[in-house]
């Protein structure tokens, strides 16, 4: 789920509200960074001189993200504005905040380029923070270009032979995802007889049962 907001202002469209700890100018407002933007134009820039600071969506009801898109302005050459060093940190008053990431050393930017950031989180939260605690190196400001949050449910496939093919299938598609919490277990499952990798010959089930249930004292779960 991409929560694309297309901002117009700090507080359009309904009912979204951005903000930041501090702006260049008017012309770069909190807003500028969820407009659905990434050029020069359209980012958000703290205070001459201010490298640190934050940015901050008020989605006004609570929503679960667990990775977010953050871009370098297009257009710019001081790419060394862009973060370097942020933390994701996740509120439901606007006062006291929980740190959801951490994000270190995120440098050689290129202007326009935009990344993602995943973060293990199953909590629903109302106020999405970015917490800039350096840039790239510039001594200007601290810019963004584009700050879009999202939800990827997360999930881990359990193949039940261990083989190039398996792999190749239903594999992982990049290491980055080996430290998150993974929320479902999908089972692939196989009818045929298979080889392991020490060379043993077993049979699979060929089937699943349709649900499965817990007994515990007091009923049925």
């Amino acid at each position: 789920i991409l929560y694309e907001t297309k901002m117009t202002s700090n507080t359009t469209p309904a009912p979204y509200v951005a903000s930041a700890s501090s702006v260049y100018s008017t012309a770069y407002q909190a807003w500028r960074a969820f407009d659905g933007s990434n050029s020069i134009a359209n980012s958000w820039v703290t205070a001459s001189g201010v490298l640190t600071g934050w940015i901050q969506l008020d989605f006004n009801t609570e929503k679960v993200s667990n990775s977010l898109r953050l871009g370098c302005r297009s257009g710019s050459t001081v790419v060394t504005a862009t973060p370097k060093d942020f933390d994701v940190l996740g509120s439901n008053d606007g006062i006291n905040f929980d740190t959801l990431g951490e994000f270190r050393n995120q440098v050689n930017w290129i202007e326009g380029e935009i990344r993602k950031f995943k973060y293990s989180n199953s909590k629903s939260y109302r106020y999405y923070r970015v917490n800039i605690l350096a840039n790239g190196g510039s001594t200007l400001y601290t810019s963004v270009g584009e700050i879009t949050f999202s939800y990827t449910e997360e999930y881990l496939e359990v193949i039940p032979t261990t083989s190039s093919d398996s792999f190749i299938n239903y594999g992982l598609p990049s290491i980055e995802d080996f430290d998150l919490i993974y929320s479902r277990k999908n089972y692939i499952l196989q009818d045929t007889v298979s080889e392991d990798t020490d060379g043993l010959w077993k049979q699979e089930l060929d089937r699943k049962p349709l649900s499965i249930k817990y007994q515990k004292k007091g009923g049925i779960n």
